[in-house]
């Protein structure tokens, strides 16, 4: 009998916080942080048979969590706490390791990195036998039987796994180029790699693919997060959205539609369910036979700060145009919206929006129009109202970012005051103005009234 449950929460201002959410095996939790007493305790929801989601009577402050089937292991403190199941002796920290970094948990077994550096493993069936040192670790993930770690060997980050290869999983892909993130499923793997920086992120993966789990959209190749489950993969792609594959059981591999792309800050993934969150809300598909999916009631009204963003490294900066320096004097145009067309030859996220001009004291608004029939159409993005300096002025657009395809783009100005245009020839493909009766703020979504002209010149600077 399996139980499916799509789950909706949205969280209001109170004294307390969520700050962090861990997914795995059969639970997940929430690490709450209490502004009044500064303190941050974990809530866990889940299967309550082995006792994992309830950690050590007096621990508090995780700074992160590991979550298997039957036990769970955190760190506070530096330290290494581990709790639930213990048939395997999996939740006995040997007592030597200190000063922790990273922990991760598999079926019957728990690893720790110490001081970034000494991986340490216990319990039954571990991957690692005796101790592993590296120069430094930056992840640890563990499968069922299987570990990989991300690390940096002479300045390059690398990949590396130990444990069961009976389905691949120590088959790491021989073409990386710059491992950025990991995690590990049940028998499988992947990683971000870094193929162009700034422009290029795939996934990459490796291990069982009986039921498809490393089937990765090929189409995606600007990955910004990812999230591995039992039988499973998801990703959030910049421009493809979110993502899932492989086991469908209980439908973990159908996100929800409602919940725009670009407002997802992180997504995690347990055996067979997964959540997503954003600034405001968490939303959790998938198995729910075990109330996977629910957030204790004591909790499910507090505010949503994990403080996760995506990696902004990922986003590709547009330009639109290359400065040049001023030429000739053009005629007088008085208030009018003006520009020039420029080629954006990929894909691209736009945040901001510049133009250099000889004199200053007019307002102005800059704004990027797509291109119909060799003319600007419609507004993409506009920046505020501004007073125009000498120089260079650069303004970030209004809305945070504005994705934009391939193609000519217009980059338009409209001012407070007549202004007497210079030209830059530099065989640009012209420009184009519509005369307006009044400054006005927004822009105007359409253009129509266009008048282009200017064969060789590009109308990007200008003088009053």
């Amino acid at each position: 009998m399996q139980k499916i449950l799509f789950l909706f929460l949205s969280f209001s201002l109170t004294a307390s916080e969520v700050t962090q959410i861990h997914l795995g095996g059969n639970s997940s939790c929430y690490n709450v942080f209490d502004k009044k007493i500064g303190e941050s305790k974990l809530h866990c929801a889940g299967i309550k048979k082995f006792g994992h989601e309830i950690p050590p009577h007096g621990i508090i402050n995780f700074d992160t969590i590991a979550i298997a089937a039957r036990h769970s292991c955190g760190i506070s403190q530096k330290k290494a706490y581990c709790w639930g199941d213990n048939t395997h002796h999996q939740t006995e920290v040997p007592k030597g390791i200190k000063n922790v970094t990273h922990i991760t948990v598999g079926k019957n077994y728990s690893c720790a990195v110490q001081n970034s550096k000494k991986v340490e493993c216990w319990g039954s069936g571990s991957p690692l036998k005796g101790q592993e040192s590296f120069e430094k670790v930056h992840q640890i993930k563990s499968g069922r039987a299987h570990i990989c770690i991300r690390y940096t060997q002479k300045s390059q980050n690398r990949v590396t796994c130990f444990g069961n290869n009976r389905y691949g999983q120590l088959a790491i892909p021989m073409d990386l180029t710059n491992p950025i993130k990991l995690d590990s499923g049940g028998n499988h793997s992947c990683l971000i790699d870094e193929m162009e920086k700034g422009s290029k992120y795939v996934l990459k993966c490796w291990g069982q693919s009986k039921f498809s789990q490393l089937n990765a959209p090929k189409t995606m190749e600007s990955v910004i997060d990812m999230a591995l489950g039992d039988r499973h993969s998801c990703a959030l792609d910049l421009y493809q959205g979110l993502k899932c594959w492989g086991d469908n059981r209980f439908e973990q591999i159908k996100p929800p539609t409602h919940i725009d792309p670009e407002n997802i800050l992180g997504i995690k993934s347990g055996d067979r369910h997964n959540c997503l969150w954003t600034s405001t809300e968490i939303f959790c598909w998938g198995d729910d036979f075990f109330n996977l999916n629910s957030v204790p009631e004591h909790i499910s009204k507090l505010k949503l700060n994990t403080k996760a963003k995506k990696n902004t490294v990922l986003y590709r900066k547009v330009e639109i145009g290359e400065p040049n320096k001023l030429g000739g004097t053009g005629g007088v145009f008085w208030k009018v919206i003006l520009g020039g067309r420029y080629l954006l030859d990929k894909k691209g996220l736009l945040s901001e929006i510049g133009i250099i001009a000889n004199n200053k004291g007019a307002d102005a608004v800059l704004g990027i129009y797509n291109d119909k029939g060799g003319k600007p159409h419609q507004l993409m993005a506009q920046t505020k109202i501004f007073k125009l300096l000498a120089g260079t002025t650069v303004l970030p657009i209004l809305k945070k970012r504005a994705l934009l395809d391939p193609g000519h783009y217009w980059v338009m100005a409209m001012f407070s005051v007549s202004s007497e245009i210079s030209q830059s020839d530099n065989g640009g493909p012209g420009y184009c103005y519509q005369p307006v009766t009044k400054f006005t703020d927004p822009l105007p979504k359409t253009l129509t009234n266009i008048k282009c002209g200017g064969a060789g010149k590009r109308f990007n600077y200008f003088t009053r």
